[in-house]
């Protein structure tokens, strides 16, 4: 059963059947009982995808990573998505994760998109940002964007200072054939790793 339909069974427009519904507008008693009367009798649900489109909402989120290498190096990955998950399933919104921010891009272009995105560890350099804002998707980057972007919304740790302090402490235990796992050189958090 639709809006159209039920404006049909109640003799009214479907602006009216919406306003009932939506508890908006000024309704007569006798018109707003008819129709919740009709809704009900015929099992009325709202369809979440069209009332999604009229509220330009999405109830999506999507986290963006640079490429698959990412989730083999990231250890922190998990945590991430198990965190955004935790906080937006009682909103009803669903994750989206994409590895490519091609295939984003694309995703975005195609379909309803996002209603904001986490850009996990970006590559130095990348323009991805850029678009993002031309494109007027609410973003934060976890990790640092780098080449000097303060602008730019984020969440970051001091991995300068962590690798420093765990180097310094491999050093005073007498260790001085050190292996680290940088990680690819594109990532902001490669350059903070090498640095500490």
């Amino acid at each position: 059963m639709t809006i159209k339909e039920i404006a049909g069974l109640a003799n009214v427009s479907p602006a009216t059947v919406s306003y009932v519904l939506n508890n908006k507008g000024r309704v007569s008693d006798e018109t707003r009982d008819l129709i919740w009367k009709l809704a009900r009798q015929n099992g009325y649900a709202p369809n979440a995808n069209a009332r999604n489109l009229v509220k330009r909402r999405n109830l999506r989120v999507g986290i963006i990573i640079s490429d698959t290498a990412y989730l083999r190096s990231s250890v922190f990955f998990n945590n991430i998505a198990a965190g955004v998950i935790d906080t937006i399933s009682p909103k009803n919104m669903d994750l989206v994760v994409l590895l490519k921010k091609n295939s984003f891009r694309n995703w975005v272009k195609n379909s309803v998109g996002v209603d904001g995105a986490i850009v996990v560890d970006p590559e130095r350099g990348d323009q991805f940002l850029d678009w993002m804002r031309t494109a007027k998707i609410p973003y934060v980057v976890i990790g640092r964007y780098g080449d000097g972007h303060t602008d730019v919304p984020s969440v970051d740790a001091d991995t300068e200072e962590i690798a420093y302090r765990a180097t310094m402490l491999l050093l005073e235990k007498g260790h001085r054939n050190i292996l680290f796992n940088l990680g690819h050189e594109y990532y902001t958090m490669t350059e903070d790793h090498t640095a500490g």
